[in-house]
């Protein structure tokens, strides 16, 4: 299986490993439901119908700004979007037919099961992927009642209340049923659902579809979005995640799905922007979210934030060096938070002199601490969850108030603002550097709070 895999991946520019990470979908029995557009708009071009019906197909400077605007990252020039063998004018319903086609050969090369769901009709599970393509789209986007659907199929079938799941949602834009939609993404971060993970797939161009991708994106691994292929090569170009616009084929964009919810590797774009600070912060914003309700909370930081200012308002601590920018490792994406260990406690690594551009890990004695507050607090978060996929009823898990604090001032230190959380994602190592050492701080008060609970 992974030989043929292998073979269906050249294109990608890592077939080695992702046939490897793939086969998790077979090896864990992942349970993967395919929710599929057919509304009427995908029956546009990706960039719309203005314009798409004179002149040249292809990329031209107008459609780029029409695209870009004002953003901060564009293409340099139009060749960086020839590996696409889609013109900005194809059908989205094309693109839709594209992925699905090329993701079923994935399943039938590994022999796993796969359901398929569509908006606006019913299809019976034994129809090919060709048939079931077949319909032209019609109608609106209920992607919030679809999602229900989903999930309540995925608990009545008789599944193992443990089976992981796998919702991959191609989409254009924002839902008809927005509000049902945003509630239940809240619920399978809260893991009401039990392991479901989420990835939507945009396909659309059009600049208000894309800032829809962007409201939607979730700082939490439950949670993944994946906006059209140029705009996602541009942004991780921009943000130096690849050298090269080559670097990010096409064949890549289409098959990481299958894989990134579950294995951040190498050729996973976000995890080489993922710091230190960036994955602590998402764990802690995750578990806030289940303790609290609030989706979009945001508190004041424990340090400066301007980056002079910074490097004064306090002393680092004792950390041990690791974690180069480009390669942090230890993502636990399967319980649908991010987990990083200060693993590079060697002794050449406690010889080397801190530098500018590296980032610190953690010490062992935090480490231990830190990673047994996660755990705790994550258990707690969950516990009520369970209840509620045994079919006992749900209410929101409870945490001591000191302990609450605590940990929403370390998101507060934590958190980028607006311009670091679209453009320059957590960059600058030294800043990431000093909001580590004041959220430990907070985090080192949990954790005793949590003991002396446990105590008492």
């Amino acid at each position: 299986m992974i030989s043929s895999l292998e073979r269906l991946l050249q294109a990608t520019g890592h077939a080695a490993e992702l046939a490897r990470d793939m086969m998790a979908l077979r090896i864990y029995d992942i349970d993967i439901r395919i929710i599929a557009d057919d509304s009427s708009s995908m029956n546009s071009g990706m960039i719309g119908n203005r314009g798409i019906y004179w002149g040249s197909p292809g990329w031209t400077k107008q459609r780029v700004e029409t695209v870009f605007g004002r953003r901060a990252f564009r293409p340099d020039n139009l060749a960086m979007f020839n590996d696409c063998p889609f013109p900005p004018t194809t059908p989205r319903w094309n693109l839709l037919r594209d992925h699905l086609l090329k993701w079923d050969e994935v399943f039938k090369i590994m022999k796993v099961q796969r359901k398929v769901y569509f908006l606006n009709r019913r299809v019976g599970p034994t129809e090919s992927m060709d048939q079931l393509l077949s319909t032209n789209p019609s109608g609106g986007t209920p992607m919030g009642g679809t999602f229900n659907r989903v999930l309540s199929d995925y608990q009545r079938e008789g599944r193992r209340q443990d089976q992981p799941c796998l919702i991959l949602a191609l989409t254009d834009g924002e839902a008809n049923d927005k509000d049902v939609f945003n509630r239940t993404l809240d619920q399978i971060q809260d893991g009401l659902h039990g392991d479901v993970q989420v990835c939507l797939m945009g396909l659309s161009l059009e600049p208000e579809d894309i800032e829809w991708f962007e409201d939607e994106e979730c700082d939490d691994t439950r949670i993944l979005d994946i906006d059209a292929w140029e705009v996602e090569q541009q942004m991780i170009l921009y943000r130096k995640v690849i050298p090269r616009s080559d670097c990010y084929s096409f064949a890549m964009h289409v098959y990481r799905a299958l894989v990134t919810n579950y294995f951040p590797a190498d050729y996973d774009y976000e995890a080489p922007i993922q710091t230190l600070r960036h994955r602590l912060y998402i764990t802690l914003h995750a578990l806030d979210r289940r303790f609290t309700g609030r989706r979009d909370a945001k508190y004041a930081s424990g340090m400066p934030t301007t980056i002079k200012n910074a490097m004064t308002c306090c002393v680092p601590t004792a950390a041990v060096i690791g974690f180069l920018l480009s390669g942090v490792k230890g993502c636990a994406c399967g319980t649908g938070l991010a987990v990083c260990a200060g693993g590079l406690a060697s002794s050449k690594a406690q010889k080397s002199k801190p530098s500018s551009n590296v980032e610190e890990g953690l010490s062992d004695a935090d480490d231990q601490l830190i990673g047994a507050l996660v755990q705790q607090l994550q258990r707690r978060s969950l516990q009520s969850a369970g209840a509620a996929v045994a079919g006992y009823g749900w209410s929101r898990p409870s945490i001591h108030p000191s302990q609450l604090r605590s940990i929403q001032s370390a998101i507060g230190t934590l958190s980028p603002n607006e311009v670091q959380m679209r453009d320059l994602q957590f960059q600058d190592t030294s800043f990431n550097n000093k909001a580590l050492d004041v959220a430990l701080g907070y985090l080192r008060t949990a954790a005793m709070t949590g003991e002396s609970q446990v105590a008492s």
